[in-house]
Formats: C-alpha cells, structure tokens, sequence
C-alpha cells in the first residue's frame, strides 16, 4: 500500500490532530487535579499525619500516572505531526511524504484510541468496582471470621 499526502488529506488532518490535542489537554489537567489530590494523600499516609493508602488508591494513582505519561507522549507526537503538516502545506512544492502521511495517520488513530478507550476504561472500572467491592468485603469477612476460629 502507498501512502501519499495530499492537500485535502494535510488539511482535514490539520484540524483534526488539534482536536486530539485539546482533548489530552483536558484529559491532562484532570488527571494532573487527581494526581495532586492522591499524592497529598500519599505523603500525609508516608509521614504518619493520615490514613493509610488503601490498594485501591495506589493502584488508581499508578493508572493516573501511566496515562498521563501516554498522553504527553502523544502530545508530543501530535505537536511534530501537525508541525510537519503545516511545513507541508506552506511549501511551495507538493511532494508525496509518505512518511509523513504514515506518522500523521498513526498518531491521530492513537489519540483518538486513547480518547475513546481511556473514557470507556474508566467507566468500565467503576463498573467493576461497583460490582466486586461488596463481594470483596463479604470474602474478607469470612476470611476474618475463619482466622478468628483458629
């Protein structure tokens, strides 16, 4: 398959990627909010001033963590695509770029993945969380129970 930019492709691409972006930078300062919210938490439970981090909160802090970095890295990434695209597009001579084609196509599938995806795993995490928080406390309690027999 040959990748070829063109002039409508540069365009419509041009728009896009900038929606991408915005919608990582509101991503971004929500997650960077509840990172700051969690990393209180963390250092009043480290110095003894608060309650202990629960595995749940560290685990939802590391999920936070690791898709901010995938979202600066794709920032980054959207940032040199649409620079290439706007060179592209002000140059005088219409080359094929087929490169450039290929990097712009991947980086706009990526951030439209994780848009879409990180909104549906959030949803689906609470879902689940919603679901298996009593069953968890009921096993911990027979647990408990069973140890207090012994």
């Amino acid at each position: 398959m040959n990748y070829l930019m063109t002039e409508e492709y540069a365009g419509t691409m041009s728009t896009v990627i900038p929606v991408i972006m915005l919608a990582g930078a509101v991503e971004v300062a929500v997650l960077n909010q509840k990172w700051q919210q969690g990393s209180h938490l963390l250092l009043r439970a480290l110095t003894g001033e608060g309650p202990e981090i629960t595995r749940d909160e560290r685990d939802s802090m590391r999920g936070m963590f690791m898709l901010g970095i995938v979202w600066i890295g794709l920032c980054v990434a959207s940032f040199v695509a649409e620079t290439g695209l706007i060179l592209w597009l002000v140059g005088d001579e219409r080359s094929p770029s087929p490169i450039l084609a290929l990097f712009t196509a991947w980086v706009s599938i990526l951030g439209f993945s994780v848009v879409t995806l990180g909104g549906f795993a959030l949803a689906i995490r609470r879902l689940f969380k919603t679901l298996f928080t009593p069953l968890r406390r009921v096993e911990r309690q027979q647990q408990r129970s069973g140890q207090d027999q012994v």
